[in-house]
């Protein structure tokens, strides 16, 4: 070892010196080789050999594109309903099937292909999402039929539009190619998602939304002289024309979208979604314990029962112990100075059941305004083993219904109301008892079971008989894209084109603040 040590060491002085005299001999060379080193110029002809040796090795398969409006990958997103489900097809299917997931991020769309066993990342420049939906742009028309070309796309599935125009309906029409829409919530029917007035007054049918279209106008800006629900639904519709079939995951949701778009009745497919549970709650006897653990799941926001959640917290005695596992919409101090609420804070799916069993939960409140179209956090309850307490309204009402897993309460119950109930569960342990065996009943639909369902689908929709040559694909808007997404420099190649698109939308920017009138009264002052 000792013999080793002195090589070592020899040879590093050795290198020392000889490097001492190359630097004083060739300083300027020297420079030069750090500076190479440092930026590495030749990156993107090196990603551009890497990836095109990837991308013509793969084997050719079916791809399927899923559009949403927000990347289940981007860790400081809250992901939500829409992003769990695209990424369970896309996992699920992945075995099968290339995936094409293409997603708003800020300024730029995510583009990225899923195959077998790598992903590649494109990023494209796109601009603000508008301030008003735009149903249609020749630059999102370019980039969807580039992205439907270049990656040899043969089934759209759309599942959200907001900020992204309704391009890729058409672009995927002109290459008749099988499209398909699921309805994660009500965009399609109304730019009021929620369909809440401003009082928090639910509707669910044209019939009932008369009475506040002036207020949702008002709601995004709109003055009252433009039929803007009225402009709306009908782009949406001549789009939902063009689909081969559109997916709810539940009854209550199909009857609210019929009611608006009655047409479509024929068109509109219930698929549950499929939810899986990594560990069963083991449900230890809870002999002596006095308290009732009641828990609220995921983000708690206006809609979701924010008010009712904190309502119950503030009225109850501390024989109800509350626990919230995700966030609330804001931070209620009076709350949280509770000594019997426990804000354990955000969590993963897989890690749910630990987290439920060691802090001995009892219920599950699930409480919205809004009539959700499924509601993960009831899958998520009931795969724990948890009986669930649920507002009678949209799809909550329905599946504690059918599966009986737990208690409904009327929708526009009070917190008393509610409370109450809460109460008369805790001393009912016979009903409560029958309840839980309920649910160890319950058969839950898996994602890989959700994955047949669509998988079987696509199938039957599939044409293998659109032309594809190679003389379709764009190699420098592929590689453009794919060094975007890495952060290499990309002026080597169209990356000017970027930079004109950023300046051009700056200048319009700096354009209207220079045409507006607070800034031409602000210039007089």
């Amino acid at each position: 070892t000792g013999t080793s040590s002195f090589v070592s060491e020899e040879k590093r002085k050795y290198i020392e010196a000889h490097e001492k005299i190359i630097n004083d001999r060739y300083p300027e060379l020297n420079r030069k080789v750090q500076l190479h080193c440092r930026d590495n110029p030749n990156a993107a002809i090196f990603e551009n050999v890497r990836i095109w040796i990837d991308l013509n090795r793969r084997e050719k398969r079916k791809t399927i594109l899923y559009l949403l409006h927000s990347d289940f990958k981007n860790a400081s997103d809250n992901i939500g309903g829409t992003q769990l489900h695209v990424k369970d097809l896309m996992l699920g299917l992945r075995e099968t099937s290339d995936i094409v997931v293409v997603a708003r991020d800020g300024l730029d769309l995510n583009v990225t292909l899923y195959t077998k066993e790598k992903e590649y990342a494109f990023k494209y420049y796109v601009g603000e999402a508008p301030q008003y939906q735009q149903f249609r742009s020749e630059k999102f028309a370019k980039l969807y039929h580039s992205i439907l070309c270049n990656f040899d796309v043969d089934i759209v599935h759309v599942h959200h539009v907001r900020g992204m125009t309704l391009e890729l309906f058409y672009e995927a029409e002109k290459m008749q190619l099988p499209i398909f829409v699921t309805m994660h919530d009500y965009y399609f029917i109304s730019p009021n998602i929620t369909l809440l007035s401003k009082e928090y007054e639910h509707y669910r049918s044209p019939e009932e939304e008369s009475k506040f279209i002036n207020e949702i106008n008002e709601q995004i800006g709109i003055v009252e002289s433009i039929p803007y629900v009225k402009i709306w639904r009908e782009e949406h519709a001549a789009v939902l024309r063009m689909v081969n079939e559109i997916f709810t995951p539940s009854e209550s949701a199909k009857k609210i979208i019929t009611r608006f778009y009655p047409q479509f009745s024929q068109k509109i497919v219930v698929v549950e979604h499929g939810t899986d549970c990594t560990k069963k709650i083991e449900k230890k006897e809870k002999s002596g314990k006095k308290e009732f653990h009641v828990a609220f799941l995921g983000g708690i926001s206006i809609e979701k029962g924010y008010n009712t959640a904190t309502q119950l917290i503030r009225k109850s005695e501390k024989d109800i112990q509350w626990y919230l596992f995700g966030k609330f919409q804001f931070t209620d101090l009076m709350v949280e100075k509770k000594k019997n609420f426990h804000n354990i804070g955000e969590y993963k799916r897989e890690d749910l059941p630990d987290l439920m069993s060691k802090s001995e939960i009892d219920l599950v409140c699930i409480l919205p305004i809004v009539s959700e179209t499924f509601c993960y956090t009831l899958s998520e309850a009931v795969l724990c083993g948890i009986p669930v307490l649920v507002t009678d309204v949209g799809a909550l009402g329905e599946r504690v219904q059918r599966m009986q897993c737990g208690w409904i309460v009327p929708y526009g119950s009070d917190s008393s109301t509610i409370l109450e109930k809460i109460r008369n569960i805790k001393s009912n342990p016979e009903e409560y008892k029958k309840i839980e065996r309920n649910i160890r009943q319950i058969q839950m639909r898996t994602t890989s079971e959700m994955c047949n369902i669509y998988g079987e689908i696509y199938n039957k929709n599939y044409k293998d008989n659109i032309e594809r040559t190679d003389d379709k694909i764009d190699y420098q808007w592929m590689l453009e894209g794919y060094l975007c997404e890495k952060g290499i420099g990309t002026t080597l190649f169209n990356g000017q084109n970027n930079l004109a698109e950023r300046l051009q939308d700056m200048d319009r920017e700096l354009q209207g603040i220079l045409n507006s009138n607070a800034y031409k009264v602000a210039t007089i002052l």
